[in-house]
C-alpha cells in the first residue's frame, strides 16, 4: 500500500478501490479527498426451499440444511457488525475531511435477468 499512497500523493494515479478499513489504516484520508461508496461488492444471501422438498430430505439431511442455514445466519450476523464498524470509519473519514458520497445506484440497470432467459437446447 506505500506504493499508492505514494502514487496517490504525487498525482501518478487519481484513484484506488478499497474498502474504508483499508483507506483509514493506509491513511489515504491524507493524500486524497473524495470517496465514492459503490455497493458493488454487496451480495444478499437467503435460503428458501420448497416444501414438498423439504419433506423428501432424510432427518440427517434437513438437520444438515438448518445448521448450514444457522452458520449462514451468524456469518451474516458478523457482517451487520462490520456494516456499523465501517458506519465508524465513514464517520472517521469525514472527519478527516473527505468528501464522502454514496453513489445513487437506482438509475443502473441490473446487468443479469430475474429469470432465465435461456432458450432449452
Amino acid at each position: 500500500m506505500p506504493e499508492v499512497y505514494l502514487a496517490l500523493k504525487t498525482g501518478a494515479i487519481d484513484g484506488q478501490e478499497n474498502p474504508l478499513s483499508i483507506l483509514n489504516a493506509a491513511k489515504f484520508y491524507e493524500v486524497t479527498e473524495q470517496v465514492a461508496l459503490t455497493s458493488h461488492m454487496v451480495q444478499p444471501v437467503f435460503f428458501d426451499i420448497a416444501k414438498p422438498v423439504w419433506d423428501k430430505l432424510s432427518p440427517d439431511q434437513q438437520k444438515a440444511v438448518l445448521d448450514a442455514a444457522a452458520a449462514q445466519s451468524r456469518q451474516c450476523q458478523r457482517r451487520r457488525s462490520a456494516r456499523r464498524r465501517e458506519d465508524g470509519r465513514r464517520s472517521a473519514s469525514r472527519a478527516a475531511g473527505l468528501a464522502v458520497d454514496a453513489i445513487d445506484l437506482t438509475p443502473v440497470p441490473r446487468a443479469w435477468p430475474t429469470r432465465s432467459t435461456a432458450s432449452p437446447t
